[in-house]
C-alpha cells in the first residue's frame, strides 16, 4: 500500500507531506486532494479555514476532489484524525468562513469522506459538480451552519453513495439532498430550513434514522421503489414528518409525532407497523397503500404512549411503555421474530470536534 499524505490544518503553506512533515493550511488540503490516487488515504488534522491565506489568491473559495477517482476495489480515503493523527473518531472542521461559496466540491468516483466537519459555505457545505461522481461514500461526517445545502449529491450524473452516521444540522435549506440509489444509514438530519432529507430518485433506502425540527419536511422521497424503515420524524415545523410522492415506496416500523402536517403522506406502497401520534394528520395515505400484513388487520397506529425518554431534550429513544416499541410478527411458516416502531436503540453519540 502506498504511503498516505498528511496535512495539518493549523500549519502554514509548507510542508512535504508526511507524518513529521505535513502539508499545512487550506492550501494543503487542496494539494492533497489534487495528489491522491486511487488506494491512497489522505489523513487530515487541526481544523482548515478557507480564508486562512495559504491559496496564494483563491481564498474563500471551494476545495475541489477533481484530479484522480478511485475505484471499486482502490477507493481513495480522506480521513479526519485527532492530533497525534489517530483515527478516534475526532471530526476535523473545515470552515467556509462565511465567505466560500462552498466547502468542498466532488466530481469523481469511488473516493471515502471520514470523519469531517463541512461548515459555514454561503451556499452548500459539499456538493457535487457537473461530472460524474458516483460510488462515494461519507462516513461519520457533519454539514452543519451551511447557508445552502448540508451535502447536495444530486449533481447531473451522481448515483449509488453511502452515507453513515451523518449529521445534518442548522443548515438554510436541505440537510441531504440526493438522487439514485444511496444507503442513508444511522443519520440525523434536524433544524435545518427546509427538509432533513430530500431523495429524488429511485431504489434509496434511509435505514434506522432520525429527522426533528426541520421546517420542511423531515423526509421527502420523490420518484419509486424507495424503502424506508425505522426512522423517527418527531417535531417537524414545517409540514409532514414523511412524504412519498409518485409511484410505489415501502415504509416499514417508522415513529411519527408531533409534526405540523401529517405523520405520514402517502399515495401507492405498503406502510407497515408505522406509528402516528400527535400530527396535524397522523395517516394520509391513498386508496392504493397497503396496511395489513399477511391477512391481517391494519398494522399501523394512532394510539397509545409516545414515550420519548426526554424529547425537549432531543433524546428520542423510547422507553419500554412506548407504544410500539416491539411488535410480534409471526411468518407463515411459524418463525417469529419483532419489529420496532423507531429507533430501537440508544441515542446516537456524536464525536468531538477539532
Amino acid at each position: 500500500m502506498p504511503a498516505p499524505y498528511y496535512v495539518d490544518g493549523s500549519l502554514g503553506a509548507g510542508g512535504s507531506g508526511s507524518d513529521v512533515d505535513p502539508w499545512g493550511g487550506a492550501v494543503g488540503l487542496q494539494t492533497m486532494l489534487d495528489t491522491l490516487a486511487a488506494g491512497e488515504i489522505g489523513y487530515v488534522r487541526g481544523a482548515v479555514d478557507l480564508a486562512d491565506g495559504t491559496r496564494g489568491g483563491e481564498e474563500n473559495t471551494a476545495l475541489n476532489v477533481d484530479n484522480n477517482p478511485g475505484t471499486q476495489t482502490s477507493p481513495i480515503l480522506l480521513i479526519g484524525t485527532a492530533v497525534d493523527w489517530s483515527v478516534d473518531g475526532t471530526r476535523v472542521v473545515i470552515d467556509g468562513n462565511a465567505a466560500a461559496p462552498n466547502v468542498m466540491l466532488f466530481n469523481e468516483d469511488f473516493w471515502g469522506f471520514c470523519n469531517l466537519t463541512y461548515y459555514d459555505a454561503t451556499g452548500d457545505g459539499m456538493t457535487a459538480g457537473a461530472a460524474s461522481s458516483d460510488y462515494c461514500l461519507w462516513y461519520n461526517c457533519r454539514f452543519t451552519g451551511n447557508d445552502g445545502v448540508g451535502l447536495d449529491t444530486k449533481g447531473t450524473a451522481t448515483y449509488s453513495h453511502q452515507i453513515v452516521f451523518c449529521e445534518f444540522d442548522n443548515n438554510g435549506s436541505y440537510g441531504l439532498h440526493a438522487k439514485s440509489y444511496n444507503h442513508i444509514v444511522l443519520c440525523e438530519a434536524h433544524n435545518n430550513g427546509s427538509n432533513g432529507f430530500y431523495l429524488e430518485g429511485i431504489s434509496n433506502v434511509i435505514i434506522s434514522s432520525l429527522v426533528y425540527a426541520n421546517g420542511g419536511r423531515g423526509v421527502r422521497v420523490y420518484g419509486s421503489s424507495n424503502l424506508l424503515m425505522n426512522l423517527i420524524a418527531d417535531g417537524v415545523t414545517g409540514t409532514d414528518g414523511i412524504e412519498t410522492v409518485r409511484f410505489p415506496h415501502v415504509n416499514i416500523g417508522c415513529r411519527l409525532t408531533n409534526n405540523n402536517g401529517d405523520g405520514l403522506e402517502m399515495a401507492h406502497g405498503l406502510a407497515l407497523f408505522n406509528y402516528a401520534n400527535g400530527n396535524g394528520v397522523n395517516f394520509d395515505l391513498g386508496a392504493n397503500v397497503i396496511q395489513s400484513f399477511l391477512d391481517t388487520a391494519n398494522t399501523n397506529s394512532a394510539s397509545g404512549l409516545q414515550g420519548y425518554r426526554d424529547r425537549t431534550g432531543n433524546d428520542l429513544s423510547a422507553i419500554m411503555g412506548a407504544a410500539m416499541k416491539r411488535n410480534e410478527i409471526t411468518f407463515p411458516g411459524g418463525t417469529r421474530m419483532t419489529m420496532a416502531a423507531g429507533l430501537p436503540y440508544e441515542p446516537l453519540v456524536r464525536p468531538r470536534e477539532n
